[in-house]
């Protein structure tokens, strides 16, 4: 595998998937909107192929006429609280639409090999069983039954991996974690609900890692085509449990006020065990990667939009 197509590259995930790519030699190829963030990609890795998302994507698909790829890694995506205004319209068009979009861009190329994101929020009864916990677990449900059309239909080797809740540095996205440490920073409070549901994090350079293997992986033969195995820390802890994790570490308690809020609807109090990815194992372990945004601080920026 030399060549890939990376959707989400300005994002949390997709931004250490496109570092650890370009450190393992592999070219990217990544259909990014501008912006600002644009802007500091291309800044922070000049190496990338930019490709500008535009109706139609006709620059995408003269790129992949042109260089095909190996493979694609399809980490786009939009999440939105259910309630919040053009939210399905919107995910819909970013989960369903634009992954499909791309799908049918591949066909004259010879590329079959694509790997997609999916959410542990698809299991939201703790069972291997469909049940979502909202409609961004709805959506990305649909888009891998539409994967499974095309390796049905077209010989696509299509995987889909379930992803945990991530963290690391630089995270931008305003995730509890990073909302921890900006109390350890800041000295602020923070209100939770009771904190007894579940949460697996996993590191974000081991969330990156596992999307390289899977690709790599169908690319050789190495992995069975059509699977979905999941990526998570292996190590399912109570939010509770995470914040008296954080506050031995820190040295010092976080300011969190259990029981504050009610827990928000879907909220998933036990986690479905799904089999890790064949091949990967999680590398950081959860103390270590905690001690490092904790004490740390410089290396966080959470001001960046």
């Amino acid at each position: 595998m030399k060549r890939i197509v990376l959707t989400g590259a300005t994002g949390f995930a997709g931004g250490e998937v496109a570092r650890q790519a370009v450190a393992a030699g592999i070219e990217v190829i990544a259909p990014v909107r501008p912006g600002p963030r644009r802007e500091m990609l291309a800044a922070t890795l000049p190496q990338l192929d930019l490709v500008p998302i535009q109706p139609g994507l006709s620059a995408l698909r003269d790129r992949i006429e042109d260089r095909p790829p190996d493979a694609v890694i399809h980490l786009a995506a939009s999440y939105l609280p259910d309630t919040a205004a053009g939210a399905a319209e919107r995910m819909i068009e970013a989960n369903i639409g634009f992954g499909t979009a791309l799908l049918e861009l591949l066909l004259p190329t010879p590329c079959r090999v694509f790997v997609a994101a999916g959410s542990q929020w698809q299991h939201a009864a703790e069972t291997e069983d469909y049940v979502p916990n909202g409609l961004y677990a709805a959506t990305k449900q649909a888009f891998g039954d539409i994967l499974a059309h095309y390796a049905l239909r077209f010989g696509f080797r299509t995987m889909v991996l379930k992803v945990a809740d991530s963290y690391g540095p630089n995270d931008r996205r305003g995730r509890l974690v990073s909302q921890l440490v900006e109390c350890h920073r800041t000295g602020r409070t923070i209100d939770l609900s009771p904190g007894k549901q579940e949460l697996d994090l996993i590191h974000v350079r081991d969330l990156a890692a596992g999307f390289l293997a899977a690709a790599q992986g169908l690319w050789d033969g190495t992995l069975d085509a059509s699977q979905s195995w999941a990526l998570r820390g292996g190590n399912p802890r109570q939010l509770r449990e995470i914040v008296a994790l954080m506050e031995r570490v820190a040295g010092r308690p976080l300011g969190v006020r259990f029981g504050a809020l009610d827990y928000l609807p879907g909220t998933v109090m036990r986690l479905w065990r799904q089999p890790l990815l064949p091949g990967w194992q999680p590398r950081v372990a959860l103390e270590d990667g905690l001690r490092d945004l904790l004490l740390s601080p410089a290396r966080q920026d959470l001001s960046c939009a």
